[in-house]
């Protein structure tokens, strides 16, 4: 019964994951692939298009904690749609950047994370449903760490006002991606 409610949370979390971050990382690859356009644009502009999400999502918090199977995991839920959001976004900009051998590195990384902490949480430390969740949650979270880290993704972060004719086009081409499942790892 545990492990079900870690399940239905995750789902959640996989259904709200495209809705949060806007269907963005599908832009970001199409538009980091497109020369000519700025790539601190691109993925600065996913950022603000995920915290963006993330800051709507969280005007629902108080009603997810009235809904009786999430309200006892409502934070690792919105932990585990903001860091998904994030490596995804980060996954694709990569994937963008050509760095395709460290993409498929950080997508078997990010799965023996995920086994490696759900053995650590879950059988070692028997943290049940709570544990499988912050599994995925520290995995994801080193992948975006690692992936920022080796491909210097802090250089692409500008904080100056953004491209907002380019976000408008990214968040255009994005938007019959908002129902598709997240593209990058587990």
């Amino acid at each position: 019964a545990s492990f079900g409610i870690g399940d239905l949370v995750t789902a959640c979390a996989n259904l709200l994951i495209p809705l949060v971050s806007l269907g963005i990382s599908n832009a970001v690859i199409r538009f980091g692939l497109e020369k000519g356009i700025s790539k601190k644009g691109v993925f600065t502009g996913g950022l603000f298009a995920i915290f963006a999400g993330f800051l709507v999502l969280l005007c629902f918090y108080p009603l997810a904690q009235r809904i009786e199977f999430i309200s006892e995991y409502a934070m690792f839920l919105y932990l585990y749609v903001l860091v998904s959001c994030l490596r995804t976004l980060c996954c694709q900009f990569v994937r963008a950047r050509m760095f395709t051998r460290l993409y498929a590195i950080d997508g078997i990384l990010s799965t023996a994370y995920t086994v490696g902490f759900n053995i650590l949480f879950v059988v070692v430390w028997d943290m049940g449903s709570t544990g499988y969740l912050l599994s995925i949650i520290c995995a994801d979270a080193l992948s975006v760490l690692g992936l920022s880290l080796v491909a210097v993704l802090t250089q692409y972060i500008h904080f100056k006002p953004s491209n907002w004719t380019l976000l408008r086009a990214m968040l255009r081409y994005s938007l019959p991606f908002f129902p598709a499942p997240k593209s990058c790892g587990a």
